[in-house]
């Protein structure tokens, strides 16, 4: 399981997050994508889509930071034939908390 996070400052809606999901899935070849949904964890808002890229299950999710302008982007790449893989993803993008 691999995971990565670009930050970025500006200030976004989550249609335009919907907007800037979908572009990102398209720039890295993301396959067999499905709706982009909703994601709310704790402090955050967002949209995320589920695919693949090179044979592997990639959750891209972006996230926004509804009292600033600091917003990131999060990968988490992970095995599709491990059962709780799936799950153990959106745990992850769960714990993810402002410091």
């Amino acid at each position: 399981m691999e995971l990565a996070m670009f930050i970025f400052e500006e200030d976004i809606t989550l249609g335009e997050m919907k907007e800037a999901k979908i572009e990102v899935a398209h720039e890295m070849e993301l396959e067999e994508w499905d709706d982009v949904q909703n994601v709310n964890t704790a402090e955050f808002k967002g949209k995320y889509v589920a695919g693949y890229v090179d044979g592997s299950a990639v959750l891209l999710c972006g996230l926004i930071n509804p009292n600033n302008i600091t917003n990131f982007f999060v990968v988490i790449t992970f095995d599709d034939d491990n059962e709780v893989s799936e799950d153990t993803a959106f745990e992850i993008l769960d714990s993810i908390q402002r410091m």
